[in-house]
């Protein structure tokens, strides 16, 4: 595959939001989940099927992998990644030095959405609370699939997955608290790894935050919304 710009070049070390630009494939199929919850709440099971099984695009699993597959088996996660030496790096801890790495509890969790919203904070896709993926799952398990392995998913649920990012790395003395955390899809949270925000040059989340969207991560579903 072909990339652009350069490695080595000024663009291809520019500062970015996100490692790399979510395809039109993962919108196509968030539209077709909102449809999916709709049905649902409307006892309409046959069309929420339809629209769950639909939105399970191949497409997607490719840009899933770009980001978070094993470099020897997805090379293109290198371009992706454009690691780029930073002068003055702050050091990892030792694991003993480091605050024990937690997610969230669940007001941190909801404070942490109040304040981006249900997108990623990166790449901005829209994101899916898991109590709604569970609904819908439990409710469609033949269409929504959920195996133990990555190939056993569903793509728009496994790449839509609600986590959260610590912006500071753990390993490099990030905390697990509401100024250091942000919502994050799992692509980019795999992707992104210990890597600091310096060496992947991305900008940080948390200065260019632009609030929540509409998109409700299909909480609707738990009436948590």
């Amino acid at each position: 595959m072909n990339f652009s710009p350069e490695p080595g070049s000024t663009e291809y070390l520019a500062l970015r939001e996100c490692l790399r630009q979510p395809i039109a494939e993962i919108f196509e199929a968030a539209a077709l989940l909102s449809d999916a919850a709709d049905a649902h709440l409307a006892g309409e099971n046959e069309r929420a099927a339809s629209a769950i099984e639909t939105a399970d695009i191949p497409a997607i699993r490719d840009w899933i992998e770009s980001l978070w597959g094993k470099r020897r088996d997805y090379p293109d996660k290198v371009h992706y990644l454009r690691v780029r030496p930073v002068e003055f790096l702050s050091a990892s801890l030792a694991r003993e030095e480091r605050v024990p790495a937690r997610g969230p509890g669940r007001q941190l969790g909801q404070q942490i959405i109040a304040k981006f919203g249900w997108n990623c904070a990166y790449c901005r896709i829209p994101l899916i609370a898991r109590s709604g993926r569970d609904i819908l799952r439990h409710s469609y398990p033949s269409i929504l699939r959920w195996g133990r392995t990555n190939d056993e998913k569903h793509t728009a649920f496994m790449c839509m997955d609600n986590e959260f990012d610590h912006v500071v790395p753990h390993s490099r003395g990030g905390t697990n608290g509401l100024e250091n955390l942000v919502p994050c899809c799992a692509p980019c949270n795999c992707g992104k790894e210990n890597w600091t925000l310096g060496q992947l040059g991305l900008i940080d989340p948390r200065v260019r935050n632009i609030g929540p969207s509409a998109w409700d991560g299909l909480t609707r579903l738990t009436n948590l919304a």
